[in-house]
């Protein structure tokens, strides 16, 4: 929305996610996910703490420092600081992995990635470690999940996950599309529709 608002001031905004949910690593998903911000982080926090200039101990240190501060971003809670220290982790992982010059078919590296950060959405979004540490335990205990949800829940979330991996995302559809009025009456006819619904 934000983007159709600023076009029609003749503003253009850059793009602000690339499917980061197709990503194959944790470095790829943060090239992609929220990219204005990891732009900036990069820049004025990754970069300003050191790097990865001065040897692998100080990159350490700057890629924790700017995973745990950044995420402060999203709000003042410490869950968002463990959101970040996992993040963090992962970060650095990725860095020994491609230090020892190890590759991973790309199957199984989107398989990782997608996990990983599925389960640290759970930080993210939880209000408190207990909340997170609930969370956790219910996807362990997967004997109350057909109980717990409708399938039609389970359903419209498998058709969620598909499209965000699967389907372009609109400014893709767009950067495709040559304008016509054909088109134009139809998304005019769709969104006219969707309103009255």
């Amino acid at each position: 929305m934000a983007l159709g608002i600023a076009c029609l001031f003749d503003i253009e905004l850059p793009q602000n996610f690339n499917s980061p949910y197709r990503s194959t690593s944790l470095q790829d998903f943060w090239r992609r996910w929220h990219m204005t911000l990891s732009r900036f982080l990069r820049d004025y926090l990754y970069i300003s703490l050191g790097g990865s200039r001065y040897g692998l101990p100080r990159q350490m240190w700057a890629l924790f420092a700017t995973m745990a501060l950044g995420d402060l971003w999203h709000g003042a809670g410490l869950t968002f600081v463990a959101w970040g220290v996992m993040h963090g982790i992962g970060l650095a992982l990725g860095v020994f992995w491609r230090r020892a010059g190890l590759t991973m078919p790309r199957p199984i590296g989107w398989s990782m990635t997608f996990l990983y950060v599925l389960l640290c959405w759970i930080l993210f979004r939880a209000s408190s470690f207990e909340g997170a540490s609930n969370m956790f335990h219910s996807l362990v205990n997967l004997s109350n999940l057909g109980r717990q949800w409708p399938q039609a829940s389970t359903l419209l979330i498998a058709c969620a996950a598909f499209t965000s991996i699967f389907v372009p995302q609109a400014w893709q559809l767009t950067e495709r599309l040559k304008p016509s009025r054909l088109g134009a009456f139809a998304v005019g006819g769709l969104a006219t529709l969707a309103l009255l619904a």
